[in-house]
């Protein structure tokens, strides 16, 4: 038998495999070799390698003899044990599917929870513009209808008030001689002026002039409004 390595072949005669049919028996059988069994098979060999391909050949081309032919068959035992390794693998590896599933549903879960708050952040968003769209509504309507306010009159200066008449009221006690050398000044401490104005209102005024002459007898003064030298009144003064 020829076994071919990566760089170079090698040949195993029978003699070779008569020798390892033990261990393999044992194997087959669920036992182990003992270490001296398979040191004694090993140090055989110059190149574990080149056991390796061998018995990897000795097994795949069915080019044993009577004694490992039987070998090759394993148990119902065996056989079902092996299946439900199997039907365990198979179910890991569903399992396996069904995890990387659910941790591609988290991902879209947390990708759905990424959406939800960004169309909260729209629709907050969307309150603001609105409340700019009612102020900007406002300020159109505004602009659309001025409100005029009304007019304020003109202020009017206060007037004053236009002297239109006086009025002498003249009280010279009994006891007071008036003589042709008094002077018409002195006369004023018996004398009280009222004037009449064009609001009629009327008041006493201060500001006026005596004019004319004491004579012996009964003598005519004039009193003359200062603010109006028009407006002016006269009175009969008794002179001794």
């Amino acid at each position: 038998m020829a076994v071919t390595t990566n760089t170079k072949t090698m040949n195993i005669t029978v003699d070779h495999f008569n020798e390892i049919l033990p261990l393999l028996e044992k194997l087959f059988n669920n036992e182990y070799p003992t270490n001296e069994e398979l040191v004694n098979v090993l140090q055989q060999y110059v190149s574990q390698e080149a056991l390796t391909n061998a018995l990897v050949d000795y097994v795949t081309t069915e080019k044993l003899d009577e004694k490992t032919a039987g070998l090759q068959g394993l148990t119902q035992e065996q056989i079902d044990k092996i299946n439900k390794v199997t039907e365990l693998e198979n179910t890991i590896a569903t399992l396996n599917e069904t995890i990387t599933g659910l941790q591609a549903l988290e991902s879209t879960v947390v990708t759905l929870n990424e959406k939800v708050a960004q169309l909260q952040a729209l629709e907050s968003t969307i309150a603001t513009l609105n409340e700019k769209v009612v102020e900007l509504q406002t300020r159109i309507e505004a602009l659309e209808n001025p409100t005029v306010p009304p007019e304020t009159p003109p202020e009017i200066p206060p007037t004053t008030p236009t002297l239109t008449s006086i009025q002498a009221i003249v009280n010279i006690p009994e006891e007071v001689t008036i003589t042709t050398s008094t002077p018409l000044e002195d006369l004023k401490q018996y004398i009280v002026v009222n004037g009449g104005y064009d609001d009629e209102t009327t008041k006493e005024i201060t500001e006026y002039e005596l004019q004319g002459t004491l004579t012996t007898g009964t003598s005519t003064i004039t009193v003359v409004a200062t603010e109006n030298n028009s407006i002016t009144t006269t009175f009969d003064v008794t002179v001794a």
